[in-house]
């Protein structure tokens, strides 16, 4: 799959700009504040229908404006092309086009174009806390999955819904807990299905993720990815029922805690993702080096995983991730990147290694030059 047309209309600090891009590699080149991220914001919106900077729509709306919009044109690998449009009105709210028809709902565009994206932030996914984890499998799961994103969605209405009860009701006497057997019933239903779908992941990940770190390296270092839910040991591999089964064990035994805290303690929300290296949680022990290496080895794990289960190659967007590599890993990690799909990449100068390949010029590559918001169209030389 690849993105033919992008064009951007309020957004941030782009008030109109418009491009033809490239089928391989589209380089934006500026300085920092100039609008480059902004352009691959743009693109997130069009295959996830939201930011990968912000939750809030309204802090992308270029300032003193009362809506953005989006549009691009995307040629699928299967041979039709399809187009997208996403508008944003300050008062109004968001809307989604998908070939000029009304989307069903924001949810059923996820998984249409699938994408995947690196910005400097994503160092929390091997160094922070288990949130970035979860949802890094999650948006997987959900480009992968019409099914899981239904489980998730509902999952966490049912998870608000049920933390709302148990907070009002935090020290209250009688047998009002019982109003809660209901939400119980589908807490468990849905977030089984979801446990259960995480470990089939996980074990069906680390191929991918092994087979990136050693195109990365071109060596072999054993890497590890384990999922840890519900009670220590558990292992989804038991089968959707055992799930369900030990979910409602461990539900009643929390259950005094959740009526004197609050809150619900059981459940996929609090699933831990580990990634090991030599055996070793790389989160306590690895170095810088290999903390940005086999982040690198997750994103290229990703892409492959997403292009067999959706049927189409993902789009790459890649912000500012080459500032603090030395050439030789640069170079590594453009070649890898370049066999994955069409990138699209921001950086503040041209990687030497692309200004001594001898197919960089050629017409898979184009360059655009950011300035204030305004996007030219540049040679590499």
């Amino acid at each position: 799959m690849q993105l033919d047309h992008l064009r951007l209309r309020n957004v941030r600090n782009h008030e109109a700009t418009e491009i033809e891009l490239a089928s391989e590699r589209n380089l934006f080149i500026g300085r920092n504040g100039q609008g480059k991220t902004a352009l691959l914001e743009a693109i997130h919106y069009l295959c996830l229908t939201r930011s990968f900077r912000t939750s809030t729509d309204g802090l992308v709306l270029r300032f003193d404006e009362p809506f953005f919009e989006i549009d691009g044109t995307f040629q699928m690998d299967y041979g039709k092309q399809s187009s997208a449009r996403l508008v944003y009105q300050a008062v109004g709210g968001k809307s989604y086009l998908l070939n000029r028809q009304p989307a069903e709902s924001f949810a059923s565009v996820v998984g249409r174009f699938p994408v995947v994206t690196m910005t400097p932030d994503d160092r929390d996914l091997t160094m922070g806390g288990p949130q970035e984890r979860r949802r890094f499998v999650d948006l997987v799961l959900s480009q992968a999955s019409k099914a899981y994103l239904d489980d998730l969605m509902e999952y966490r209405r049912v998870l608000r819904q049920r933390n709302k009860m148990l907070l009002d009701n935090r020290g209250a006497r009688g047998d009002w807990w019982r109003a809660l057997e209901p939400w119980d019933e589908a807490l468990v239903q849905y977030g089984s299905r979801i446990v259960h779908r995480r470990g089939i992941f996980t074990k069906a990940f680390v191929p991918y993720l092994t087979a990136a770190h050693i195109d990365l390296l071109a060596t072999t270092e054993p890497v590890e990815m384990v999922h840890e839910t519900l009670s220590q040991g558990f292992d989804s591999a038991v089968g959707l029922p055992g799930v369900e089964a030990a979910f409602r064990v461990e539900l009643k035994e929390v259950g005094k805690s959740e009526l004197r805290r609050g809150i619900t303690l059981v459940g996929p929300h609090l699933d831990e993702f580990i990634f090991k290296l030599n055996g070793y949680d790389l989160r306590k022990y690895a170095s810088q080096g290999q903390h940005k290496t086999f982040l690198a080895a997750i994103k290229v794990g990703m892409s492959r995983y997403l292009h067999e289960t959706t049927g189409e190659r993902p789009i790459l967007l890649l912000d500012d991730v080459f500032s603090e590599l030395d050439p030789g890993r640069v170079e590594t990690f453009l070649a890898l990147f370049s066999r994955l799909g069409q990138s699209f990449i921001t950086t503040t100068h041209i990687p030497q290694s692309l200004l001594g390949s001898a197919d960089a010029p050629s017409a898979g590559t184009r360059l655009f030059t950011v300035d204030h918001g305004t996007v030219t169209h540049g040679t590499l030389s």
